[in-house]
């Protein structure tokens, strides 16, 4: 499905290199026109409490707006989050590095965007060692890169997936190989002691019957 012309761009679940508290989100409006946003709400599934805007709410006060083809940051607890970005909305609490789902909705309530970060975030992507963001690209799809605030999101990244790899099986003897192996080496051996048996239990009749002979001549 083709975005809305306002949706959510980038994601610093996980804070940035000053502080893991610093987080913050993007909106990106990719109109021709100025879009006001006042009243429409960013609220996360579940547990909504856990991340509001002032007035312990999730919608964007009055006056709110994004103009054409421009950018709306929300940052966590002050505006020095990014120091050489400028807020646009401050938002008290966090995101949990474990993942939420993000419901963006209009002033009708009308949903407009919805992330579902996976476990993780293993679905939009983003790293916590890093710091490099969850990007959004034209495709829909979602990126990690070095985090670009107020400005386009890179055209290349790593791309975001919540499959795990499977480990390589390692190579085994067979058990039935080593057993018949086993029993091989086993029946070659009794075989050559029967043998050497019978060859001497041969040279001790032959011995016998000539020293009969000797006896009897």
């Amino acid at each position: 499905a083709a975005l809305a012309s306002v949706h959510i761009n980038e994601i610093a679940w996980m804070g940035t290199a000053a502080s893991a508290n610093a987080e913050w989100i993007e909106l990106v409006n990719d109109s021709a026109g100025t879009v006001n946003i006042s009243g429409w709400a960013l609220e996360p599934v579940g547990d909504p409490s856990h991340f509001t805007f002032p007035k312990k709410t999730h919608i964007f006060p009055k006056g709110s707006s994004i103009a054409a083809h421009s950018y709306f940051i929300l940052e966590r607890t002050k505006n020095k989050t990014l120091p050489n970005t400028p807020a646009d909305l401050i938002y008290t609490g966090s995101l949990s590095n474990s993942g939420e789902t993000l419901v963006l909705t209009n002033a009708s309530s009308t949903t407009i965007d919805t992330v579902v970060s996976g476990e993780k975030w293993c679905a939009v992507g983003g790293n916590n060692k890093t710091k490099e963001t969850a990007q959004r690209i034209s495709t829909g799809k979602w990126i990690t890169a070095p985090a670009t605030p107020r400005a386009k999101n890179a055209t290349n990244g790593q791309t975001s997936s919540c499959t795990k790899k499977s480990s390589p099986t390692a190579s085994t003897t067979s058990p039935s190989q080593t057993s018949t192996s086993g029993t091989s080496t086993t029946t070659n051996s009794t075989t050559t002691a029967t043998s050497t048996s019978a060859s001497a239990s041969a040279a001790t009749t032959t011995k016998n019957a000539t020293a009969t002979a000797d006896t009897t001549t």
